[in-house]
């Protein structure tokens, strides 16, 4: 009696780099993927920061423009854009009760408060949103000051104050009143003031986007 043999194939050394080649092309795609994902996730929380960092400075910026005087307050759209007005609250943000005769009880004005833009250190190609605070001498009334403009505190003799970064990644910054049709700097004659931030970001694409924040203030008359 014959006996056969079936032979066993088995697995050949070319099917064996064929299975290596599909699972490094189907490795790789995955790879791809969790990269194109890490991206993505990482742009898109830094847009989001950006933006919430220029939310967050508007509102700050209106709420003490609210507790000063709209008469005292500055708006400059050149040589470097921002806003200066007088506070009641000091250096260290308290605030401090008048004694004087016929202004007893009465808030004291206590500080000059100053937003402007200046050269972001985070990316040269950028603005960053600067807050500094000069304490004066206590005045009974709130007065424009001509003295503490944003080139005094971004390049004159208060360059050495501390300063407060906000904001990164500015595009522009716009403070304004209207005068009618017309857009207006310098000391508002009138409410409300508006701020209009403008933010620069690049997307997961590679792309550059903006994103605008804008609020309405009333100053405090």
């Amino acid at each position: 009696m014959r006996r056969s043999y079936r032979r066993n194939p088995g697995t050949t050394l070319l099917e064996l780099l064929v299975y290596a080649v599909l699972l490094m092309m189907v490795f790789a795609g995955i790879f791809g993927a969790f990269v194109a994902s890490v991206r993505y996730y990482y742009a898109a929380n830094a847009s989001i920061s950006v933006q919430q960092a220029a939310l967050e400075a508007t509102y700050r910026m209106g709420k003490e423009m609210q507790e000063s005087n709209i008469s005292s307050v500055v708006l400059y759209d050149s040589p470097i854009v921002g806003v200066v007005f007088p506070s009641p609250r000091t250096s260290t943000g308290a605030l401090t009760f008048n004694g004087a005769a016929g202004f007893e009880g009465e808030l004291t004005w206590n500080s000059y408060i100053c937003y402007y833009l200046a050269t972001d250190e985070e990316d040269p190609t950028k603005l960053e949103l600067v807050r500094k605070v000069v304490g004066v001498a206590a005045m009974s009334e709130p007065a424009a000051s001509g003295l503490y403009t944003p080139s005094y505190f971004a390049t004159g003799a208060g360059a050495s104050i501390r300063k407060q970064v906000l904001a990164h990644r500015i595009s522009s910054l716009d403070i304004y009143w209207m005068s009618g049709a017309t857009k207006s700097y310098g000391t508002p004659t009138d409410n409300p003031v508006y701020i209009n931030v403008i933010t620069s970001q690049t997307n997961a694409n590679g792309k550059e986007e903006s994103v605008t924040t804008m609020d309405t203030v009333w100053a405090g008359n």
